[in-house]
């Protein structure tokens, strides 16, 4: 096969020419909708015939036909032009990455201000992934009158059923109920939460939420339990308190890295051992070390781009996922 000069005009039937198949099939191996009529072998020997003669879609024609400007939103709340964590910087990564496998372009907003909504309005985007933390969404109602697939990531919210609107999340309750499950197992009856206010954050809201509905399915089992705001002044004489009267078999649940070393100084002056993934179990959001739950961040940022690309192929779906934790180790954190 002769290449021809990058100045030279090659069309989807010069591709389709040099591959023995349709105009028709080249159109459909370039289509995000349709690329699967197409057998993978077929659509290889395209891209590569592609590829050698120099070839690109009309994107234009395609937008134009499609009703598609092949833009995504990604809204990101205003604070992080001043503060981005790791956690939320990876699902960033995720979703973009994702994004970036297809024809699509993400377009990002900080808030859901003036300019998003008139670029709303000149229809330049086909799809909303909203990326949030806060646990005040009433912004998400304006949101749904825009009449576009709406994804939330590291957030939920109760959408209505039969809208092109779904949510993907940490696991909260099935790490919770992991972490207390083994903590029972060892022994354990009196335990503690340490985890910031639920009006701090929609995840700290979740563990929470989590940690006091596993409680109430073990208390006829002689468990019992508290939450420990840390940012209460006497949250470390409430914690000794637990120590005290729960003894050797007393477990902790922490949600940050932070709390490690007040509470096991804590755990020594009450001659208590904490030992990890035991009766000790520590959930970080951004880095970790062996041993410490850890969200699965990237992977969050790439479920919400596969739910919003079904909603843009109307394809059949879930319309919420939970992503599990994971258990840091050293492969795991290479990767992080």
């Amino acid at each position: 096969m002769v290449s021809r000069s990058p100045s030279c005009s090659v069309t989807r039937d010069d591709v389709a020419q040099a591959c023995g198949v349709s105009g028709a099939l080249v159109s459909y191996a370039f289509s995000e909708a349709a690329r699967d009529k197409v057998k993978p072998e077929t659509r290889k020997r395209i891209f590569a015939a592609a590829k050698e003669l120099g070839y690109r879609p009309n994107f234009t024609g395609r937008a134009l036909k499609t009703r598609r400007s092949y833009n995504i939103a990604i809204v990101l709340p205003e604070r992080f032009t001043e503060s981005f964590s790791l956690h939320h910087l990876r699902i960033f990564h995720g979703i973009c990455h994702s994004i970036n496998q297809t024809d699509y372009r993400p377009m990002v907003f900080f808030g859901v201000n003036d300019k998003f909504f008139n670029t709303v309005r000149d229809r330049r985007v086909d799809g909303i992934i909203v990326q949030d933390f806060n646990t005040d969404l009433n912004y998400v109602a304006k949101l749904l009158h825009c009449n576009l697939p709406l994804v939330l990531a590291n957030v939920d919210y109760p959408f209505p059923l039969g809208i092109a609107a779904g949510w993907v999340r940490s696991d909260h309750e099935q790490l919770v109920a992991e972490c207390m499950t083994r903590m029972i197992a060892h022994g354990c009856r009196r335990l503690a939460a340490v985890s910031c206010l639920p009006e701090t954050c929609q995840p700290n809201l979740r563990l929470n939420q989590a940690f006091e509905a596993q409680l109430s399915t073990y208390r006829t089992r002689g468990v019992h339990g508290v939450l420990l705001n840390p940012d209460h002044p006497d949250w470390l004489k409430r914690l000794d308190a637990c120590f005290r009267e729960g003894g050797p078999a007393t477990g902790i649940l922490v949600d940050g890295t932070m709390f490690i070393e007040p509470i096991m100084a804590a755990a020594r002056a009450c001659g208590v051992t904490l030992e990890l993934d035991r009766n000790f179990f520590v959930v970080e959001s951004s880095t970790a070390e062996v041993g410490i739950w850890v969200h699965d961040s990237k992977q969050i940022g790439r479920r919400a781009w596969a739910m919003m690309n079904r909603m843009l192929n109307q394809e059949p779906g879930t319309a919420f996922e939970k992503i599990p934790f994971l258990l840091a180790d050293d492969e795991i954190l290479s990767h992080m």
